[in-house]
C-alpha cells in the first residue's frame, strides 16, 4: 500500500498597503509589506467552520487599530503593543470588507482621517476581531501624523495553495 503525500497545504496569506496622502498638494506615498497572521487570526476560520458554541460576529473583521511601538510582529502577538485611543483606531463596516471570490481574496481598507492621531508617530497596525482577539499585525516606517496627511491601509487576505 503507498503513503498518500500532500503535495500543497492551504496557507493564508496577507498583504498589506498604506498609502499616506498630503491632503494639499494630493502626493500620495506607499508602502506594502507582507503582515504576520496571529495564532488567534489563524485559528478563527477553524472556529468559523466548526460554528459550534461561538458566536460569529466575534471573528469578523471589526477594527483598525494604529499604534506606536516599532517591535516587529509575531504570530504570538495577542494585540497592538501601543495602540493610538479608541476615537483615533478606524471602525471597519460592511463597506470596508470586500470578498473578492475571483481572486480569493479578502480586502479590508480604512482610512484614519486628517482629524484623527495628530500628532503621534504611528508605526504599527493591528487588525481586530470582534471578540477583541488580534487577527493580524504589522510595523512600518514612522510616520508623525498631522491634519495634512490621512492614511488608508488596505489589506488582503487570501487562501493560497
Amino acid at each position: 500500500m503507498k503513503a498518500i503525500r500532500i503535495e500543497e497545504r492551504a496557507k493564508l496569506r496577507g498583504d498589506l498597503t498604506i498609502v499616506i496622502k498630503n491632503v494639499i498638494t494630493n502626493r500620495e506615498t506607499r508602502y506594502h509589506v507582507r503582515n504576520t497572521i496571529t495564532y488567534d487570526g489563524l485559528n478563527s476560520a477553524l472556529y468559523l467552520w466548526a460554528q459550534d458554541a461561538i458566536v460569529v460576529t466575534d471573528y469578523r473583521l471589526v477594527k483598525l487599530v494604529p499604534g506606536t511601538n516599532a517591535t516587529p510582529p509575531s504570530r504570538g502577538d495577542l494585540s497592538v503593543i501601543a495602540p493610538v485611543g479608541v476615537s483615533d483606531q478606524i471602525a471597519l463596516t460592511a463597506a470596508n470588507r470586500t470578498v473578492s471570490p475571483a481572486t480569493g481574496e479578502l480586502v479590508i481598507t480604512g482610512t484614519l482621517g486628517t482629524g484623527q492621531a495628530n500628532g503621534i508617530t504611528l508605526t504599527e497596525i493591528g487588525l481586530v476581531m470582534g471578540n477583541g482577539s488580534l487577527y493580524a499585525r504589522q510595523v512600518h516606517p514612522g510616520f508623525l501624523k498631522s491634519i495634512a496627511f490621512t492614511l488608508t491601509y488596505s489589506w488582503r487576505i487570501a487562501m493560497t495553495a
